[in-house]
C-alpha cells in the first residue's frame, strides 16, 4: 500500500513471499503481543472502514497516498446548477428593472431605492425587523431613515411651493400632477421588499457560484497520484495485496474495509467495474501532497522485487506491507539518471572517435541525439521545455567535438 510510493508491495524473494499462510481450514495461530511489533499501519483498537482507513492513509511519512476523488461530473453538474440560479435570478432582476422603468418610474420610493442604497435598504427590511436585514444595526437603519425622511420633507416642500406658486398665477394652470402628493410608502412597500429579496438571493447566489468555481479550479490544479500509490490505495479498500512477479492479488483480509454494498467500496476503483470504469476513475484522482514520480525508472524501481526490497525501510513495513520512503526510491532514480547521462555523453565521444567517415560520424552523432531525447523524455520526470533544452545542449557538445575532430 503505497502513499506516494509503492506501500503495498509483497515481500518476496526469488523463490517465495513472505505473507502469513492461509492453507485450507487451517487458522494462523495468534501470536503474543510481544512477539509481534504493532503495526504502523493499523490498529487493532478501532474499527475497520473510516477508523482503519484514515489510520492507514495518515501513517504514510511521504502522504503521497493522500489521495481523493475530485468527483468530476457531480462537480461539474453542480457547477452547471449553481449557474442555473444565478442566470434565472439575473433574468428576475432584468425584469424588475425594465417594470420599474416603464411602470414606477414616478414611484419616488422606488426611484430612491434604486438611487441610494441606503434607502433601498430601510424600505426593503422594513427598518430592519425583518429576519434577513444582513446583520446590520439598528442604530443604522434609524440615521438612513432619518436621512431620508429629511430628503423627503424637503421635496415635499418644494412640491408644495410650486403648487402653490402656480395657483396663485392661474387658479386653471393647476394640474392634478403639480398638486399629487409623492408616492405613500404603504402602496410601494411590497414592491421594494420583493426588490430587496432578489437581490439577497442574488448575493447568496453569485458568492456560491464563484467560490465553488475557485475551490474547482484549484481542484484541477492539483497533480495525480503515481499509478502505483493509487494501486495501493485500491489495495487496500479491497484488502488485497499485488503478487509483484505475477501482478496476482491475493487477499489478506476476510473482507474489505467498507460493505460491498457501500458507495465507499468502489470510490476508489476497489470493486469489480469495466476497464473503462477503473480508467474514469484514475482520470479523477488527485493528490493532496506532491504525489510520487512517475517516470520509467521510478516504475521499474517499484517493480522490481529485489531493488524494491533494497530501499525498503523495515521499521514501517509488516507482513503486509513493505514500505518504501519515496525519497529513497527519488534518490536511488537520480543517481541512475546522472550514471546514464554520463554513460550517453562519453560512449558518443568513443564511437565517434573510432569512426572515420565523416558521413558515419554525422549518422551517429544524429542516433545518439534521438535516443537521448527519447530517453530523456520517457525516463525521467522532465517537463517538455527540460527535455528540448537538455537534448540540444547534448546535440551542441557532440557538434563541437565532431568539428574540432
Amino acid at each position: 500500500m503505497s502513499s506516494g510510493q509503492t506501500l503495498s508491495q509483497l515481500e518476496s524473494g526469488p523463490d517465495s513471499i513472505e505473507l502469513a499462510e492461509i492453507s485450507g481450514d487451517a487458522q494462523p495461530s495468534q501470536p503474543l503481543p510481544s512477539q509481534t511489533p504493532p503495526s504502523p499501519w493499523t490498529n487493532p483498537e478501532i474499527l475497520s472502514g473510516f477508523p482503519q482507513t484514515a489510520q492507514f492513509l495518515a501513517a504514510d511519512p511521504d502522504k503521497s497516498a493522500v489521495i481523493f476523488r475530485r468527483f468530476d461530473k457531480v462537480s461539474i453538474r453542480n457547477l452547471l446548477h449553481l449557474e442555473g440560479r444565478v442566470a434565472a435570478l439575473e433574468s428576475i432582476q432584468k425584469n424588475l428593472d425594465r417594470e420599474d422603468n416603464d411602470q414606477y418610474w414616478e414611484n419616488d420610493h422606488i426611484a430612491a431605492a434604486a438611487q441610494s442604497w441606503e434607502d433601498f435598504a430601510v424600505l426593503g427590511t422594513e427598518m430592519g425587523l425583518r429576519s434577513d436585514s444582513m446583520k446590520i444595526p439598528y442604530g443604522a437603519y434609524e440615521m438612513w431613515n432619518q436621512t431620508r425622511e429629511k430628503r423627503l420633507a424637503v421635496q415635499r416642500s418644494i412640491a408644495q411651493s410650486s403648487a402653490k406658486k402656480q395657483s396663485n398665477q392661474s387658479e386653471s394652470a393647476i394640474t392634478p400632477d403639480s398638486t399629487k402628493p409623492l408616492s405613500g410608502i404603504a402602496e410601494t412597500s411590497e414592491l421594494i421588499q420583493l426588490r430587496w429579496d432578489v437581490a439577497l438571493a442574488i448575493n447568496c447566489a453569485v458568492k456560491e457560484y464563484q467560490e465553488a468555481l475557485l475551490l474547482y479550479n484549484r481542484l484541477l490544479s492539483l497533480e495525480a497520484p503515481a499509478k502505483r500509490s493509487r494501486e495501493t490505495v485500491a489495495d487496500w479498500f479491497e484488502g488485497v495485496v499485488t503478487d509483484p512477479r505475477t501482478k496476482e492479488k491475493i487477499e489478506i483480509r476476510d473482507t474489505p474495509q467498507f460493505l460491498r454494498v457501500s458507495a465507499m467500496h468502489n470510490v476508489f476503483g476497489a470493486g469489480k467495474g469495466t476497464k473503462k470504469d477503473s480508467e474514469m476513475i484514475s482520470n479523477d484522482l488527485v493528490s493532496l501532497h506532491s504525489p510520487a514520480d512517475d517516470d520509467l525508472l521510478s516504475k521499474k524501481i517499484a517493480d522490481s522485487s529485489w531493488i524494491y526490497r533494497l530501499f525498503k525501510d523495515k521499521s514501517m513495513s509488516d507482513k503486509e506491507i513493505s514500505f518504501v520512503p519515496e525519497k529513497k526510491i527519488h534518490k536511488g532514480v537520480t543517481l541512475i539518471g546522472l550514471v546514464a547521462a554520463i554513460a550517453f555523453l562519453i560512449a558518443a565521444i568513443w564511437t565517434i572517435w573510432a569512426i572515420h567517415p565523416f558521413v558515419v560520424k554525422l549518422g551517429v552523432l544524429t542516433a545518439y541525439v534521438v535516443l537521448f531525447g527519447v530517453w530523456v523524455n520517457y525516463a525521467t520526470t522532465a517537463t517538455r521545455s527540460e527535455v528540448f533544452g537538455a537534448t540540444a545542449a547534448y546535440a551542441a557538445v557532440l557538434v563541437v567535438y565532431v568539428g574540432k575532430g
